[in-house]
């Protein structure tokens, strides 16, 4: 077969690509979702503060596989060097999997558990679990009887991990005791879905995205690596796990039942049995590093009184208004609330306000000079974190100081807000010749996990377009805009949306002026609403997003009423 030969840009330099494959599968390789996220990350790695950190000259395909349509697999060898020494450069690419640490607790009587006979309790002791499964399998030894369910004065064995077993053939073809775990299928993100799909089709236990922790995110892994998981071979695989916990008080019958149970998706080869270990034992009873991840995990935050935290989906958000989604899979509130010209001794007052109004998404600016009082009323506010949405903008003084001026400025804000990461981080104005710079580096916070979504304000097409030639790795998913009836810029909007960027109308009320027009009165009048209703109704309608900054335009004494109105 012939060669392929093709090129692509990795941070900003030009890296052969070659391959013994034929071309449509080195493009459907190279566009693929587990190609791409490597590329990103290693785009960022290569770049350091602008400076170089190793060099890349080619990146061979060796292999491509597929499920059905999809690329499952990408295995590439890449030609790298640091300091002029070749740095190991087999990978083998497959993207994110997400896996559950399951925690059933014995609950007949208050005290019922599971008593294992002296010979299983040998293999748990001395970590035999070749021998393990057969002395408890359902379908090649005993199950459990009711007999083997009684009364102990001892915690050890009333609770119990799901594992689920099967043949693996890349270790030979052993069975091996493994939490439920898959891949995702796709760049959505929703990693919870899939772990909730996992759970019913590998142990047959049902549960909602809601039941489930999220240890990888509740840990904070690395430097702020909230969205991704942990690595289990960073030397050759890129795989990231995101670990997720389960615990249920259930009967011992209802134990009994999940024993030895045989599930998967026969189908797709999938022959799996259901095992159930003594909590105490599982640190020992399995070679599989996600259970030793997960239970490390689990065990540390525990052990150092932090909480765990559950997945909350966009579906579970308490939002009064509708939510958009963004081309990155995330949602943000229709409706936010800005904090343009609040004045910093009033702020934590209005925001507090705002909040009781119903108000969840809040648009803020290192030049507003008032985050750290915004920061005081989500704190105060009783609302969780993961239940608002909360924005800001890098303003163009950091802009001329570099890269590092923009992440010392981010640093600031997320400081002064306290709110942990930002749920959008937008570049305020685009600076000639430092925006291109400004966005790498908000590339970069958002692969750290710092901020949820990059966004734009005040972008022309030419401005985006300058982006687009600087080969962003990572889209944008809204530009801010001055948007209102007298300021109404169809072609703008529909350049945008015609690349799935969502438009963000300020000023939708002109500063207040539109809503004393007569003409605005008059139809506010014939649908019993006030004026600035009216144009809220009007930009929703338009798909648009908007602000309203009520504290610029209306006295203190009629902002609250004003706040629930709309």
């Amino acid at each position: 077969m012939a060669l392929t030969v093709t090129s692509i840009s990795i941070g900003g330099h030009p890296v052969t690509v070659t391959s013994m494959l034929d071309e449509k599968t080195v493009s459907a390789a190279l566009q693929s979702s587990p190609f791409q996220k490597w590329l990103i990350h290693v785009s960022h790695a290569m770049l350091e503060d602008d400076v170089k950190t190793f060099d890349m000259n080619k990146i061979e395909i060796q292999g491509v596989d597929f499920f059905g349509k999809r690329v499952g697999f990408v295995k590439i060898e890449v030609d790298a060097y640091k300091n002029g020494v070749r740095l190991p450069g087999i990978c083998f690419l497959r993207g994110s999997s997400v896996a559950v640490l399951v925690c059933l607790k014995s609950s007949s009587n208050g005290s019922s558990v599971m008593s294992k006979s002296a010979s299983v309790n040998s293999y748990y002791n001395h970590g035999d679990t070749s021998s393990l499964s057969s002395s408890i399998s359902g379908h090649r030894g005993t199950r459990f009887s009711d007999d083997e369910y009684s009364n102990n004065s001892h915690s050890n064995y009333n609770k119990f991990a799901v594992l689920v077993e099967q043949t693996r053939v890349p270790v030979g073809c052993r069975s091996i005791l493994e939490l439920p775990a898959g891949m995702m299928d796709d760049d959505s993100g929703d990693f919870v879905s899939v772990a909730v799909r996992e759970l019913e089709e590998e142990c047959g236990i049902r549960v909602k995205s809601s039941d489930l922790y999220d240890l990888t995110r509740s840990a904070q892994l690395g430097s702020g690596d909230a969205d991704e998981g942990i690595y289990p071979s960073a030397g050759g695989c890129d795989e990231d796990v995101r670990l997720f916990y389960y615990e249920k008080r259930i009967a011992a019958k209802e134990l009994m039942r999940l024993e030895g149970r045989l599930t998967g998706l026969r189908d797709h080869g999938e022959l799996i049995s259901v095992r159930l270990v003594p909590w105490d034992s599982l640190w020992k009873s399995t070679r599989d590093a996600k259970v030793l991840c997960a239970l490390q995990l689990l065990n540390g935050l525990r052990a150092r009184g932090l909480p765990l935290l559950k997945w909350v989906t966009p579906k579970q958000m308490s939002y009064a208004e509708p939510l958009v989604k963004l081309s990155d899979n995330s949602y943000m509130p229709q409706l936010g609330f800005g904090l343009y010209k609040v004045p910093p001794e009033k702020c934590e007052e209005v925001v507090l306000d705002a909040i009781r109004a119903g108000y969840r998404h809040f648009d803020c600016a290192s030049i507003y000079g008032n985050e750290i009082e915004v920061g005081r009323a989500l704190k105060k506010c009783g609302i969780p974190r993961n239940k608002l949405f909360i924005a800001s903008k890098v303003w163009n003084d950091a802009q001329h100081k570099g890269r590092k001026g923009v992440r010392e400025s981010f640093a600031r804000t997320l400081s002064n807000l306290d709110c942990g990461y930002l749920d959008l981080y937008y570049i305020h104005w685009p600076v000639p010749g430092h925006h291109i710079a400004t966005y790498k580096e908000l590339e970069k916070l958002q692969l750290q996990g710092k901020i949820r979504s990059i966004g734009l304000s005040n972008y022309t097409p030419n401005e985006y377009q300058e982006l687009v030639e600087a080969e962003m790795l990572i889209r944008p998913v809204v530009n801010q805009l001055e948007v209102s009836p007298v300021m109404y810029r169809p072609d703008l909007i529909e350049y945008f949306h015609s690349r799935d960027i969502v438009v963000v109308a300020f000023k939708a009320l002109n500063r207040g002026e539109l809503t004393s027009r007569n003409t605005t009165v008059d139809i506010a009048k014939v649908y019993n609403k006030t004026p600035a209703q009216i144009f809220v109704r009007l930009a929703c309608k338009s798909i648009l997003e908007l602000f309203v900054r009520l504290v610029a335009i209306l006295g203190w004494s009629k902002i609250e009423m004003c706040l629930i109105s709309n």
